[in-house]
């Protein structure tokens, strides 16, 4: 589908099945596949929020988008609330990952500041969960 393009960019979450089918159908060698995990099917609202898109678009444009900048990009998750509730809702379902989920309520709860994260982590370390 864009084969005559020099280059081109994908970026897809993954969990969405929709989304993964269709990107992978992008599959030339030209081809760069960033994935965008915990975003969901409306990947593109969040990068803007995230406030990455306009410089994803830009190192594109430029020849500059590599793996490395995407990689620098992508930190913005760090602190984008909705990917941090979706990592922990997911991180909890799976039940195996405790101390892992302990130390992300810890970072984000910032000292109790974010109550969902909060709550979480008292109920962890009511379990006996400790970092």
């Amino acid at each position: 589908m864009v084969e005559t393009a020099e280059r081109g960019f994908v970026l897809h979450d993954p969990s969405v099945i929709e989304d993964a089918m269709h990107a992978s159908l992008f599959d030339g060698a030209n081809t760069e596949h960033f994935t965008c995990p915990y975003l969901g099917p409306d990947a593109q609202r969040h990068l803007m929020a995230m406030d990455m898109l306009p410089e994803l678009i830009e190192n594109a444009m430029s020849g500059d988008l590599s793996v490395q900048v995407y990689a620098q990009l992508w930190r913005a998750r760090r602190t984008h609330l909705p990917y941090l509730r979706t990592l922990m809702h997911r991180l909890d379902a799976q039940g195996h990952h405790e101390h892992l989920l302990a130390r992300l309520c810890r970072h984000v709860s910032d000292g109790g500041k974010r109550p969902l994260f909060a709550k979480k982590l008292a109920e962890l370390e009511s379990r006996g969960i400790s970092l």
